[in-house]
């Protein structure tokens, strides 16, 4: 494509190239070593997609197809590794549409190049060095494009286990496409002289034999004999998930966590099988449309547990999947303890669930008061270790000047909105509360802000907020929610584990939840929940101290909870319901454990 006095100086571009290749997997390696499991970080993929770019502009200058249309495929497949993790994954038809325009773009410019072009090949062999080498006929061409095609299965491999047996990993196939590859490539550019390539694909060799190496190792050994497994599902969830694994590693430097988490559990030198995102749904109906990927994911991950066979499993809340998986373990012959961490709502609704705890598990861990009584007279060991919030709460420092960084009007005080953090919570739960707030006595005189416990949905609540006209609302990123709590008057928040959090807070509360007709038939007429309180604040002190308003459309209105604002607007009412906040933090701490202390149950087989 180029004149060949250009295409001399622009060679060293391939080695470039390879440098943030060799970087990636030296990365790569380094945590290997340190995490004791396959791991992939963000920044192995951002590495290789600069490193890609570089081969496929190496590609065109030195007129090598196969190498610029290959290393295209990989870059998509790179990018494929960082967006599927993000907020907003792509359709694999829009990344297999990708391949296909890539893969014409490609072929059609050096079609056209080679037509026009006096310098262009379709497979050029650089001989950089000047050595006295025949030109490669068309048997040895093809041997390099066999090679190559080969090495870049590679990552196709990786990308069938990324979106099928979701590993974000480098398996053990993907090590052995790369050793045969290379090596047919290392034979072909070294019969070529081309010495970028030759040092591409013969350094390539050593992380393939290493991996290999200790893939070979660990059959024949008993795979990961100090190590547990834990999952979570939920944000809640995540946030003990991540407490556990700090306190675990503390204690048990050499124990190895792998499992299921959420962003604070995966800062605590977690190794994801899946992670938590993938199980966030609510709702009977959205449950009941997930089924199948649920069932698959289950599969995937009871399988690997009897593979690694670690000393525990730890499931954390989320208690129908996870009741499954436990069942399901104990069947093949799971001998290792299993703890579940957060009593389900057995007294709420479905007591049968209390038989199946008794069964199943080792231990049990209580985070609420009054949950002690329920297993008063059980063959299970319980222990009470009181929720972790009011530890956290309890040491959480305010991010000084936060509404400066935020950009957040100061000329009035504000009423805060917590509308959850799923599409639809937000959906149905944002409009009551902004609608009720608009129709308060607050709207003259506050500003409403809204927390975002999930920044992929400011869209919506920015269109919810216009919707309604509402317009001197801002967002608060979830990180600033306790800060939020604290300054503003009073809060409405959708129910659940943030209306503890508010509790904790001392923040006077209203609680919304809205809830589809489908699930509020499900609820009153199928499962029977109906109960005194769905709050927690208001189910441990046994007394409504938080207004609820809970059900379908036609169960309350937007003016009821106006209404129930307007109560809060006085500040004796206020006052109340900090009074009874300090009640709920004195009985959550009120002869609770801790939970270093049940560490050594689960760990220590003298114990």
């Amino acid at each position: 494509m180029f004149p060949q006095k250009i295409t001399l100086w622009l060679y060293p571009l391939g080695l470039f190239a390879n440098l943030f290749f060799g970087t990636a997997f030296c990365v790569q390696w380094f945590l290997i070593k340190k995490r004791g499991c396959s791991f992939v970080p963000k920044i192995f993929w951002h590495l290789s997609c600069s490193g890609a770019v570089l081969m496929i502009c190496h590609g065109f200058i030195q007129s090598q197809y196969p190498i610029a249309l290959l290393h295209s495929f990989n870059l998509i497949i790179y990018f494929r590794n960082l967006n599927i993790a993000s907020s907003t994954p792509l359709p694999i038809s829009k990344i297999v549409s990708l391949l296909v325009v890539s893969a014409t773009a490609i072929t059609l410019s050096f079609a056209i190049g080679t037509h026009y072009l006096p310098h262009m090949t379709w497979m050029a062999s650089p001989n950089i060095l000047h050595l006295n080498l025949p030109e490669a006929n068309f048997l040895w061409q093809l041997i390099g494009c066999i090679g190559l095609t080969i090495f870049s299965l590679r990552f196709f491999i990786q990308w069938f286990y990324l979106e099928y047996k979701n590993q974000s990993s480098l398996p053990t196939p993907f090590w052995k496409a790369s050793l045969v590859g290379g090596s047919i490539c290392l034979i072909y550019f070294l019969r070529t002289g081309d010495i970028v390539n030759v040092l591409c694909y013969g350094c390539g060799l050593f992380p393939s034999l290493a991996n290999l190496r200790i893939a070979s190792r660990e059959a024949i050994q008993k795979p990961f004999s100090c190590s547990c497994f834990i999952s979570a599902g939920e944000h809640s969830g995540d946030t003990l998930g991540g407490n556990l694994l700090k306190e675990i590693h503390a204690k048990y430097p050499d124990i190895h966590c792998f499992g299921v988490g959420g962003p604070q559990m995966r800062a605590q030198n977690f190794c994801t099988l899946f992670s938590m995102e993938k199980f966030q749904i609510s709702g009977f109906w959205e449950v009941l449309l997930a089924l199948p990927k649920l069932w698959y994911r289950r599969r995937i991950l009871y399988k690997t547990i009897l593979k690694r066979n670690p000393q525990a499993v730890i499931c954390i809340d989320f208690p129908d999947f996870h009741f499954l998986l436990i069942k399901k373990l104990r069947s093949l012959g799971y001998k290792g303890k299993i703890v579940h961490y957060v009593c389900p709502s057995i007294w709420a609704w479905r007591p049968s669930r209390k038989t199946t705890l008794e069964k199943y598990l080792d231990l049990l861990l209580l985070i609420l008061p009054f949950e002690q009584k329920l297993f008063k007279d059980s063959p299970l060991r319980t222990v009470y270790i009181g929720h972790p919030l009011s530890e956290t709460i309890k040491l959480f420092c305010p991010k000084q000047n936060w509404k400066e960084r935020l950009h957040l009007p100061t000329d009035k005080p504000f009423v805060a909105a917590f509308p959850g953090s799923r599409h639809s919570d937000i959906l149905r739960n944002l409009t009551i509360q902004v609608q009720a707030f608009q129709a308060s006595d607050f709207a003259s005189t506050h500003h409403l802000l809204v927390s975002s416990a999930n920044p992929a949905y400011d869209h919506l609540i920015l269109e919810i907020l216009q919707q309604n006209r509402c317009l001197h609302s801002n967002i608060v990123p979830s990180q600033f929610r306790y800060e939020l709590m604290r300054e503003c008057d009073c809060a409405l928040a959708k129910c659940g584990t943030i209306v503890l959090e508010t509790a904790l807070n001392l923040t006077p509360t209203i609680v919304t939840c809205q809830l589809r007709p489908l699930d509020t038939f499900l609820a009153k007429y199928i499962f029977n929940i109906i109960l005194p309180a769905y709050s927690l604040p208001n189910i441990i002190l046994g007394r409504t101290i938080f207004p609820e308003f809970i059900g379908g459309k036609k169960d309350f209105r937007y003016e009821d909870v106006a209404a129930a604002l307007n109560i809060l607007k006085t500040s004796q009412a206020q006052e109340k319901q900090k009074n009874a906040c300090k009640d709920v933090y004195q009985a959550i701490n009120e002869s609770a454990s801790t939970i270093k202390e049940c560490l050594p149950f689960i760990f220590e087989a003298s114990y």
